[in-house]
């Protein structure tokens, strides 16, 4: 009969990733291993190399997309879209410092970056943001009829928002709020109705 687990690898990912976070790809299993009140065997049974732990731990949660774009039907299609650009900013914020950690590390290869990036968050969140504005298309409510399009522009620009904010330390944050309102001020005049 085989020994019970004296730390589930949710929490073990969790532990991980703090470590990694702390020190990046440079800090070694025995580190992740101490914190866990574990031994470096248990580690590699569980994920069998150091780069997929790494992966595992620096990978972000799924996010439940549903409540992430917020209701529907909206009240207003430029208020929603604006709410929808500050749940998206400060998600892509709170991830970006893990996935920079990840982005440094020199040995995981174009391949298996690839690999990796495919987990993200950012495939599910893309395809309900299209789906929301196919929605508010067929309603009327935006005139963009390429809505994957009109989903990758929004991703793209509260992407660089969230980024510019982690490469300048935060500095920038306390202007948040107006740059997402600038960034959909342009957006919205591609994907306003068009009235006759």
């Amino acid at each position: 009969m085989g020994r019970n687990k004296t730390i589930e690898d949710d929490e073990l990912v969790r532990v991980a990733r703090a470590v990694f976070r702390e020190t990046g790809h440079t800090a070694a299993t025995r580190e992740v291993a101490r914190a866990a009140g574990i031994s470096q065997a248990v580690l590699y049974q569980r994920f069998g190399s150091k780069e997929d732990l790494f992966l595992r731990a620096m990978t972000p949660e799924l996010p439940d997309v549903e409540a992430l774009l917020g209701p529907y039907p909206t009240r207003g299609a430029k208020a929603d879209l604006r709410r929808i650009a500050e749940r998206l900013v400060e998600l892509f914020a709170s991830m970006m410092p893990t996935l920079l950690h990840v982005m440094a590390h020199p040995g995981l290869g174009a391949a298996r970056m690839k690999k990796w990036h495919a987990t993200l968050p950012f495939v599910p969140i893309l395809h309900g943001l299209a789906e929301r504005f196919r929605r508010m298309h067929a309603d009327g409510l935006i005139a963009a009829s390429n809505a994957e399009a009109a989903a990758q522009t929004v991703m793209a620009a509260v992407h660089s928002v969230a980024m510019l904010e982690t490469m300048m330390h935060g500095a920038h944050a306390d202007h948040r709020a107006a740059k997402i309102d600038a960034l959909i001020d342009i957006v919205w005049s591609g994907l306003a109705p068009r009235r006759a």
